[in-house]
Protein backbone atom coordinates (compact mmCIF):
# COMPACT_ATOMS: atom_id res chain seq x y z
CA UNK A 1 0.00 0.00 0.00
CA UNK A 2 1.64 3.65 -0.95
CA UNK A 3 2.70 5.94 1.53
CA UNK A 4 -0.04 8.59 0.49
CA UNK A 5 -2.70 5.86 0.50
CA UNK A 6 -2.18 5.18 4.36
CA UNK A 7 -2.10 8.80 5.08
CA UNK A 8 -5.76 8.95 4.05
CA UNK A 9 -6.26 6.13 5.78
CA UNK A 10 -4.88 7.73 8.91
CA UNK A 11 -6.24 11.35 8.31
CA UNK A 12 -9.76 9.16 7.79
CA UNK A 13 -9.23 7.50 11.39
CA UNK A 14 -8.43 10.77 13.19
CA UNK A 15 -11.59 12.73 11.95
CA UNK A 16 -13.84 9.91 12.74
CA UNK A 17 -12.46 9.95 16.47
CA UNK A 18 -12.27 13.90 16.33
CA UNK A 19 -16.03 13.51 15.69
CA UNK A 20 -16.90 10.82 18.25
CA UNK A 21 -15.28 12.42 20.99
CA UNK A 22 -17.19 16.06 20.22
CA UNK A 23 -20.58 14.21 19.03
CA UNK A 24 -19.99 12.27 22.55
CA UNK A 25 -18.70 14.49 25.38
CA UNK A 26 -16.02 11.85 25.73
CA UNK A 27 -13.95 12.12 28.61
CA UNK A 28 -10.22 10.23 28.95
CA UNK A 29 -11.95 7.19 30.82
CA UNK A 30 -14.88 6.55 29.04
CA UNK A 31 -14.70 3.87 26.42
CA UNK A 32 -15.84 3.95 22.61
CA UNK A 33 -17.43 1.68 20.40
CA UNK A 34 -18.68 2.61 17.37
CA UNK A 35 -19.31 0.91 13.60
CA UNK A 36 -19.20 3.09 10.52
CA UNK A 37 -19.87 2.52 6.94
CA UNK A 38 -16.96 3.95 5.01
CA UNK A 39 -16.42 3.79 1.27
CA UNK A 40 -13.36 2.61 0.48
CA UNK A 41 -11.29 2.36 -2.89
CA UNK A 42 -10.07 -0.92 -4.17
CA UNK A 43 -6.87 -1.36 -4.02
CA UNK A 44 -4.60 -4.38 -5.40
CA UNK A 45 -3.78 -6.99 -2.88
CA UNK A 46 0.08 -6.55 -1.58
CA UNK A 47 2.25 -9.16 -0.61
CA UNK A 48 1.78 -8.31 2.79
CA UNK A 49 3.08 -10.89 5.92
CA UNK A 50 0.18 -11.38 8.08
CA UNK A 51 2.25 -12.37 10.69
CA UNK A 52 3.41 -8.53 10.98
CA UNK A 53 3.56 -6.20 13.81
CA UNK A 54 2.56 -2.71 15.01
CA UNK A 55 4.02 0.02 17.41
CA UNK A 56 1.86 2.80 17.79
CA UNK A 57 2.57 5.80 19.98
CA UNK A 58 -0.37 8.28 18.10
CA UNK A 59 -3.66 8.05 19.81
CA UNK A 60 -5.00 6.32 16.71
CA UNK A 61 -4.29 2.70 15.17
CA UNK A 62 -5.46 1.17 12.07
CA UNK A 63 -6.01 -2.37 11.76
CA UNK A 64 -7.08 -3.78 8.12
CA UNK A 65 -9.31 -6.97 7.72
CA UNK A 66 -8.06 -8.21 4.46
CA UNK A 67 -6.76 -11.04 2.61
CA UNK A 68 -8.71 -13.02 5.44
CA UNK A 69 -6.48 -11.52 8.11
CA UNK A 70 -6.12 -8.58 10.29
CA UNK A 71 -2.99 -6.79 9.15
CA UNK A 72 -1.08 -6.11 11.35
CA UNK A 73 -2.07 -9.26 13.49
CA UNK A 74 -0.08 -7.36 16.48
CA UNK A 75 -0.01 -4.34 17.87
CA UNK A 76 1.78 -2.28 20.65
CA UNK A 77 -0.79 0.69 21.93
CA UNK A 78 -0.74 3.02 24.69
CA UNK A 79 -3.30 3.29 27.21
CA UNK A 80 -6.31 5.08 25.90
CA UNK A 81 -5.32 4.21 22.14
CA UNK A 82 -8.10 4.16 19.82
CA UNK A 83 -7.97 0.85 17.55
CA UNK A 84 -10.16 1.04 14.35
CA UNK A 85 -10.17 -1.64 12.43
CA UNK A 86 -11.58 -1.88 8.63
CA UNK A 87 -12.85 -4.53 6.70
CA UNK A 88 -11.16 -4.34 3.14
CA UNK A 89 -12.18 -8.16 2.42
CA UNK A 90 -15.57 -8.84 -0.30
CA UNK A 91 -16.35 -11.39 2.54
CA UNK A 92 -17.92 -10.45 5.99
CA UNK A 93 -15.76 -9.99 9.41
CA UNK A 94 -16.03 -9.19 12.83
CA UNK A 95 -13.58 -8.34 16.01
CA UNK A 96 -14.79 -10.84 18.43
CA UNK A 97 -12.30 -10.78 21.52
CA UNK A 98 -11.09 -14.12 22.93
CA UNK A 99 -12.05 -13.14 26.70
CA UNK A 100 -15.18 -10.31 26.28
CA UNK A 101 -15.01 -7.72 29.19
CA UNK A 102 -15.76 -4.32 29.65
CA UNK A 103 -11.83 -3.45 28.94
CA UNK A 104 -12.13 -5.05 25.03
CA UNK A 105 -15.73 -5.16 23.59
CA UNK A 106 -16.24 -6.56 20.18
CA UNK A 107 -17.87 -5.58 17.11
CA UNK A 108 -21.25 -6.97 17.91
CA UNK A 109 -21.79 -8.27 14.98
CA UNK A 110 -20.07 -9.17 11.02
CA UNK A 111 -18.59 -6.05 8.95
CA UNK A 112 -19.32 -6.09 5.48
CA UNK A 113 -16.50 -4.05 3.16
CA UNK A 114 -16.07 -0.76 3.61
CA UNK A 115 -17.21 -0.92 6.99
CA UNK A 116 -15.20 -0.10 10.28
CA UNK A 117 -15.27 -0.83 14.04
CA UNK A 118 -13.91 1.47 16.56
CA UNK A 119 -12.64 0.48 20.52
CA UNK A 120 -11.13 2.83 22.85
CA UNK A 121 -8.19 1.09 25.39
CA UNK A 122 -8.52 1.94 28.77
CA UNK A 123 -7.35 -0.97 30.74
CA UNK A 124 -3.65 -2.13 30.15
CA UNK A 125 -2.91 -5.80 29.45
CA UNK A 126 -2.65 -8.29 26.49
CA UNK A 127 -5.76 -8.85 24.57
CA UNK A 128 -6.33 -11.13 21.86
CA UNK A 129 -9.07 -11.46 19.17
CA UNK A 130 -10.38 -13.58 16.24
CA UNK A 131 -12.77 -13.12 13.48
CA UNK A 132 -16.36 -15.54 14.42
CA UNK A 133 -16.43 -16.91 11.07
CA UNK A 134 -12.89 -17.45 10.54
CA UNK A 135 -11.80 -18.37 14.26
CA UNK A 136 -9.37 -21.32 13.42
CA UNK A 137 -6.77 -18.89 11.43
CA UNK A 138 -7.92 -15.01 11.27
CA UNK A 139 -6.41 -13.98 15.08
CA UNK A 140 -5.26 -11.19 16.68
CA UNK A 141 -3.29 -9.34 19.37
CA UNK A 142 -3.35 -5.84 21.11
CA UNK A 143 -0.79 -5.71 23.55
CA UNK A 144 -1.98 -1.98 25.71
CA UNK A 145 0.66 -0.35 27.79
CA UNK A 146 0.81 2.98 30.22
Amino acid sequence: MSKSVVGIIIAAVAVLGVVGVVMMGKSKTSQTNTTTTTTSTDQPASNTNSQASSSETSSQTAVEMKNTAYSPTKIKIKKGTTVTWTNKDSIEHDVAPDQPSAAFVGSNGLLSKGESYSFTFNTVGTFTYHCTPHASFMKGTVEVVE
